[in-house]
């Protein structure tokens, strides 16, 4: 499924549109330019089943169902982590899609997978309630999302992790990216994680020469 995400809008001439990093743009009555990308999801019609306990579903901002991930993100990171509301609940929850994990029907885990550009995903607002950690639901939420994303072909996604849980994203591969830093008043460290064919591809190229030094990495700051 394809999207239609509006960037920050620019003000005198319009953007030029030779990056990646956006599609076009559109005139608005004031003069402003608003920027916009195409971004294709996954699809969000196809649940997925894990032994008969576990379900992750994917949906969109206009699902009813986002009630449900709001909840969650507002148990764990307003009540039980402290963030304030109006840095939680950013505004950006209408250009992502959400991911829910399900026991029992009940809605146990979230997370938010907001594009920044055609090859790299945040990984965002990742959380699973108290009362159902330690049961491998984490695990299963990011083995789920990182399988779907690398079938869609993107090349980097990237996260804030939390300083005490970035071992958890250390098993699937994400590495650190610069200094530890604080984000709502939490020890932050941001990383990313490169999908295999990308990583593949680049190690091919470092090693008839291609890439002379450093690594490769399309990872916008936000």
């Amino acid at each position: 499924m394809q999207i239609r995400i509006s960037l920050p809008v620019a003000q005198g001439s319009p953007p030029s549109v030779y990056s990646c990093a956006q599609d076009g743009y559109d005139q608005l009555e004031s003069g402003c330019y608003i920027s916009y990308l195409m971004i294709t999801f996954p699809n969000t019609d196809s649940d997925t089943r894990i032994g008969s306990a576990l379900t992750i579903t994917w949906i969109w901002a206009d699902h009813p169902d986002l009630a449900h991930a709001i909840a969650i993100r507002q148990q764990v990171f307003q009540q039980e982590q402290g963030v304030d509301a109006a840095l939680e609940l950013d505004g950006l929850d209408h250009t992502a899609q959400h991911v829910l994990a399900w026991v029992a029907g009940t809605a146990v885990g979230t997370a938010r997978i907001r594009p920044l550009d055609h090859q790299t995903i945040k990984l965002e607002r990742f959380a699973v309630i108290p009362a159902y950690r330690g049961r491998g639901i984490a695990l299963q939420m990011m083995t789920q999302i990182l399988q779907r994303l690398d079938r869609t072909g993107v090349e980097t996604v990237m996260l804030h992790a939390q300083s005490y849980v970035q071992n958890l994203y250390r098993k699937f591969d994400f590495e650190p990216i610069g200094l530890p830093f604080e984000e709502a008043g939490i020890p932050h460290l941001k990383m990313q994680r490169r999908s295999p064919q990308t990583s593949r591809m680049e190690g091919n190229m470092q090693q008839t020469g291609a890439i002379r030094s450093g690594h490769a990495s399309l990872c916008l700051t936000v």
